[in-house]
């Protein structure tokens, strides 16, 4: 996700960034954009979104 390492906290089920402190919930709504997909595989590889109003 990005250029930063994210740590899950299990006890509050959301992640943290280990450099941008950036933290995502369970529930939160994101943006993402779909890089790839494989109707062999049945994959679909997302990349985040950043919100730039924020």
């Amino acid at each position: 996700m990005g250029e930063d390492y994210f740590f899950y906290d299990e006890n509050r089920k959301m992640l943290i960034g280990e450099r941008t402190k950036k933290t995502y919930h369970i529930g939160d709504k994101v943006s993402v954009r779909v890089i790839d997909a494989s109707k062999e595989l049945r994959r679909i590889d997302f990349e985040l979104v950043e919100d730039k109003t924020n």
